[in-house]
């Protein structure tokens, strides 16, 4: 009987306290193809306690944060929903390069934990710009190919909209990065970004329709968006700009050894036959195909799960001497070997070239440096803990003492056993003798880095000890709690002390 009470009360306690409530989804009730947007999601949590928070376009899940897993954030592919996971957080996700086969509905749903276990949804329809006010016509010129170290000029035409409101910008991007941009209220238009293969001019009497790119490089091809912003409307038009190389292989493969986690990614394979007119392509990663393309089938392209890929080639008549295909939002597990296969009209294979690509995850945030103690003695040993965030490849970490290099007793954490190409925490743990170098400081400095691509330090001062007062040997362990041995184990106070009494322990029975 007691505990049938005990359970009302229970359940008087739970509807008596606030519950969550309020689940609002934010984001632009308007989106222009090429945009980045944020996606937010409000809700009061009230005295419940979050279990997960979920992200849906209509009923395929795209993220999930659950604050009492490892990691925190997952993300799931879908088509056409690009998560920028670097610029994403536990309410608000970072959605890049919107295209119009993006829109529908976008659903936040939050689930409570225990005791409640209470499941709420809110939802939204992500939408594009009216077309009433739309410029119309709107066309970029912009050359199918071009050879390495001409100019190109880039242009755009438009015409006003029926309100004749007012242009508020004219924007030139380079695969979604924006590289300058016209405002006519601004008197002097300057370059907003540099980026490797853009050297460019504009007119001065025409820089709202107008750009010139020089000295053509690798780094010039790619797809060249114009977009026109009026008040109330916003309207794109894009191209691909081809590069054609000099190079007398007769298959050349073009790959980036090395980009980052969320970048879109360019493979171009160019090759040179001359008697065959017509060539069939095949794209690989490791032994399995992702894109083909035939140009006696119907369909002339096939794209195979596994890998997001867009065809870049808009012109026909340039896939038979290139292929150029575009990697999509990659992660450490787009990273592999990449193969061009390249085949006559007849079936007949010609050659096939292959490239590594590596994927890299920056790690986010600082490293952390720990010192046991900040105050020592000369000739006493100082005992650091040095822990990077979780990336891909795994982190270095170097210890400098004084700013000189330290070699003695280092353990760093072993990578055996874990999942390929997965972002793990490195850490280091260091026991040294310390030096002052007649001063009263020493400084202590942790280096993690990635070679070429990622640098970070973290240091601690150590101040000298001065005083003549000799530490007794039970006192030790208070000072220096942790030891680090030549191979790697650590042995902390309580371990000594269990070690001790097990000893204490055999001997009894013995």
């Amino acid at each position: 009987m007691m505990h049938f009470f005990m359970i009302l009360a229970l359940i008087a306690g739970l509807h008596k306290s606030a519950a969550l409530k309020d689940v609002v989804v934010k984001f632009p009730d308007y989106v222009a193809v090429g945009d980045d947007i944020e996606i937010t999601c409000q809700y009061d949590l009230e005295d419940d306690i979050l279990y997960n928070l979920k992200w849906f376009k209509g009923t395929s899940e795209f993220f999930r944060y659950t604050p009492n897993e490892k990691p925190e954030i997952k993300i799931f592919n879908v088509k056409n929903v690009h998560v920028d996971l670097s610029s994403s957080s536990m309410n608000t996700v970072k959605l890049i390069n919107i295209s119009h086969a993006s829109k529908g509905n976008y659903t936040c749903e939050i689930s409570t934990d225990a005791p409640r276990f209470i499941t709420m949804s809110n939802s939204k329809t992500l939408q594009f710009e009216p077309l009433e006010n739309t410029p119309k016509n709107i066309h970029m010129v912009i050359p199918p190919i071009v050879k390495i170290s001409d100019s190109v000029k880039l242009s755009c035409s438009y015409n006003p909209t029926k309100d004749n409101a007012p242009l508020k910008s004219v924007s030139w991007k380079k695969n979604g990065k924006l590289f300058y941009k016209y405002e006519p209220d601004i008197e002097i238009n300057i370059a907003v970004q540099k980026y490797p293969g853009i050297n460019f001019s504009v007119k001065q009497k025409s820089n709202s329709s107008e750009v010139t790119l020089h000295n053509a490089t690798a780094d010039t091809e790619d797809v060249y968006t114009c977009q026109i912003d009026y008040p109330a409307s916003t309207l794109t038009s894009s191209g691909f700009l081809l590069v054609k190389g000099q190079s007398s292989r007769r298959v050349t493969l073009t790959v980036p050894t090395l980009v980052n986690e969320g970048e879109n990614v360019k493979l171009k394979c160019e090759f040179n036959f001359e008697k065959a007119n017509k060539n069939g392509v095949k794209w690989l990663k490791g032994n399995r195909e992702f894109y083909r393309y035939t140009p006696n089938e119907d369909p002339t392209i096939t794209l195979f799960e596994g890998v997001d890929v867009e065809d870049l080639i808009t012109n026909d008549d340039y896939r038979s001497f290139v292929s150029i295909v575009l990697l999509k939002n990659v992660t450490t597990n787009t990273a592999g070997r990449y193969r061009c296969q390249v085949t006559t009209n007849e079936g007949l294979f010609l050659h096939m070239e292959s490239k590594d690509l590596a994927v890299i995850r920056l790690p986010h945030g600082e490293p952390t440096l720990v010192v046991e103690n900040n105050y020592l003695r000369p000739g006493e040993y100082v005992h650091a803990e040095c822990i990077s965030p979780p990336s891909y490849p795994y982190a270095d970490i170097t210890w400098l003492l004084n700013g000189k290099v330290v070699s003695g007793n280092l353990r760093k954490e072993s990578k055996a056993n874990k999942p390929v190409a997965f972002p793990y925490p490195s850490s280091s743990s260091l026991s040294h003798e310390i030096r002052f170098d007649d001063g009263s400081q020493a400084e202590l400095t942790c280096v993690v880095t990635i070679p070429d691509v990622y640098r970070r330090e973290k240091s601690v001062t150590i101040e000298k000890d001065s005083s003549n007062v000799v530490t007794p040997i039970s006192d030790y362990y208070n000072v220096h709690p942790t030891f680090i041995s030549s191979g790697g184990y650590s042995w902390t106070k309580a371990s000594v002390s269990i070690f001790i009494i097990s000893l204490h322990l055999m001997l009894m029975n013995w």
